[in-house]
């Protein structure tokens, strides 16, 4: 999981996998209490489909993002 870009305090742009083989850039839009999840660096467990979105739930603080396709 690498952080991809930040649109304003409600939309966060994660991109799972290696952006060379797999480049699927997701939208997590909600309440995010000003930002990426603390720890997200950390790791985070992803389930879903990554062409049609999931969910993303970091572990350490409890913290999950619904993600759905960028564009």
């Amino acid at each position: 999981m690498e952080k991809m870009g930040r649109e304003g305090g409600s939309t966060l742009y994660p991109c799972l996998g290696d952006r060379s083989a797999s480049p699927f850039t997701l939208r997590a839009k909600g309440v995010l209490r000003g930002g990426w999840p603390p720890d997200i660096t950390n790791g985070a467990w992803f389930a879903g489909d990554e062409p049609f979105g999931g969910a993303l739930i970091v572990p350490t603080c409890g913290d999950m993002l619904l993600l759905t396709p960028r564009d």
